[in-house]
């Protein structure tokens, strides 16, 4: 369908600045695997979840802090904050 990307894809997304679930230590494991399973159980608007991505960094990096998305003080979201990001682009 147009518009539409693939879950597996989807789930690789990240920012330069957001640590992609997958990657993230802050979420165990059990909660990793749902949000995967949730990945892949839907359909996502194109551009939707790099798009809510980007307003996360834009609120907590001010402009021009390039230390803020430096490896060392990557973004890490919480499982709910994943969570209600892949509810807000999934295709209804």
């Amino acid at each position: 369908m147009k518009g539409l990307i693939t879950a597996a894809l989807l789930f690789l997304a990240s920012s330069d600045c957001v640590i992609a679930p997958q990657d993230s230590l802050a979420i165990p494991l059990v909660q990793r695997q749902q949000l995967n399973n949730m990945v892949l159980s839907n359909e996502y608007l194109s551009g939707c979840v790099t798009e809510q991505l980007a307003d996360i960094t834009e609120k907590v990096c001010p402009k021009g802090d390039a230390y803020c998305c430096d490896s060392e003080a990557s973004i890490e979201l919480t499982y709910l904050q994943w969570e209600n990001i892949y509810q807000h682009c999934m295709v209804k």
